[in-house]
Parts: C-alpha cells; structure tokens; sequence
C-alpha cells in the first residue's frame, strides 16, 4: 500500500493536496511543501480552485507523466470557444461557478498549455474499473480519483466532487486517502466509486501519474 504524505496546509481544496501529495511521492524538485510561500510558489492558490489542466500542468512540471480521464471538459471545444462553451453546456450557473472558484485566465492559458505538454494525454472518458486496480498497487504510479463527497460519505448534502488518492487494492476493497483528512485512509469498492460518480452526472476527472511514459503520446483521446 502506497504511503501519502499530505501537506498541513490551511485549504478546504483538495485537488492540490492530491498533486502536492503526488509529486512528494515521487520524490520530485517540488517535495511536499508547508508554508503559504512556498506552495503559491508552485502556482497553487488558498482563494481558487485548481482547474483540472492546472494540476495536470504541476505535475508534469515535476517531470511527471500524466493521463488526465475528463469525460466532463472538451478542452479543445473551451479553447476554441471560451466562456460561450461553459454557457452553452452550464448555463448562466456555470459560467458563475467557473468565475467564482477558477481564475479564468489562467484556465485559457493552462488549457492551451496542457494540449501542447507532450508529458499529458487527455482521455474523454472515464478511467475504468480494470485500469483502477491494474495500477493501484504499482508502486510507480499514483492514481488521483475524483467522487462525490455527498454520496461517498452518505450525508444529507447536496454532490460535491471530491479528488481522493488511491492508496492501493486487495481482493475487491480500494484503499482511499482523502486528503482533507490528514493520514486517514477510507476503504470503498468500485460499485461504490461508480454510485459516488453518477450522482455528480459521471462529470468527472481522474488522473494517473507515473515517472515513465506508459504509451506513445495521443494528446486527446476520444476512444
């Protein structure tokens, strides 16, 4: 089972103690870090959210290679036409949350960034049950999932995506670290990560993270 170090940090966001977590794993340039200064230092914000191509950014910065599993955002559709894709597939909602929890400029600008990054291969689909458990347990890959708070922890609220680690696999339970939690490890099934998806409508993104290239690179895969 794979061991998580997750930064002290005074943030409710999860996705950047995932990829904090991630890169200290790995043993990278940037170690899991602690002080305010030093994580602004790796472009991680308290006050925003991290856009999905942001993290896959930082961790491929880390010398890290990145499949990113999106079935939620078309990257290339939000390149090309920006806020007008949010609002035709949000509404008014949408484009108020992503101005609200995201800082939209940096959303462009990462975006174009991580089309381009030859580390990252973007998958429009969601990771599945078998690739869950053929790499859980790989001591040289980190699989990032992403779940519905609500429902995984089965309280009364409305869905919340929700980025956990995969600390590994035995028999048919998957080990979890929820990273809000510092140290506590969860223990779930994949029907039960599947229930967790579905009440957020399967928009979702997933991220495994090794140090060696896995397959020649296909930056958008549609397959």
């Amino acid at each position: 089972m794979k061991h998580f170090k997750i930064p002290e940090w005074e943030s409710s966001h999860c996705l950047p103690h995932c990829v904090i977590a991630t890169v200290d794993y790995f043993d990278g340039p940037a170690k899991a870090q602690t002080t305010h200064d030093e994580i602004a230092s790796l472009g991680i914000s308290r006050s925003k959210w991290l856009w999905p191509a942001t993290a896959a950014l930082l961790l491929s910065e880390n010398n890290l290679f990145v499949k990113l599993y999106d079935n939620d955002i078309e990257y290339n559709h939000y390149l090309q036409d920006g806020i007008d894709w949010i609002r035709r597939k949000y509404g008014e909602i949408g484009v108020g949350h992503l101005r609200q929890h995201f800082d939209e400029e940096r959303t462009y600008k990462d975006t174009e960034a991580m089309l381009k990054d030859k580390r990252i291969t973007v998958y429009e689909k969601d990771i599945s049950e078998e690739e869950i458990f053929n790499f859980a347990n790989s001591e040289d890959t980190v699989i990032i999932l992403n779940m519905d708070h609500s429902a995984f922890y089965k309280l009364d609220k409305a869905p919340a995506g929700h980025y956990f680690l995969v600390n590994g696999v035995k028999d048919d339970k998957i080990f979890l670290t929820d990273p809000i939690y510092i140290d506590k490890v969860v223990e779930t099934t994949a029907p039960e990560i599947l229930a967790s998806q579905q009440t957020l409508n399967n928009e979702v993104q997933h991220f495994v993270v090794t140090q060696i290239a896995s397959s020649p690179k296909d930056h958008v895969s549609t397959v």
